[in-house]
């Protein structure tokens, strides 16, 4: 069975992809780790080097929403996405 992931970029995201939004297609109990990969491999070197630090953890400079919730502070990458799942791919946001 197939989960269907409906993802988000914004700002460096946007521009690597090119797109705003897309649908994935994901094996069920897929983790967020597995999603990472699929646009790893579809966007190559530069978006790995956003989305996955060298301990294949979420860098803090990135903020990665799933349904609204900051899974970076969570189980990150090894979050488990379900069908239907938003997910949001964004720079960290500052201001001064």
């Amino acid at each position: 069975m197939t989960i269907r992931i409906r993802l988000k970029y914004f700002g460096s995201f946007r521009e690597i992809t090119e797109i705003f939004e897309e649908i994935v297609m994901l094996n069920n109990n897929a983790i967020l780790n597995d999603l990472f990969l699929i646009l790893i491999s579809r966007y190559g070197k530069r978006m790995r080097t956003y989305i996955l630090s060298d301990d294949l953890k979420i860098p803090p400079l990135i903020n990665v929403m799933v349904n609204g919730h900051n899974v970076a502070k969570d189980k990150g990458a090894d979050t488990v996405l379900q069908n239907d799942d938003l997910v949001l791919l964004m720079p960290h946001i500052s201001g001064g």
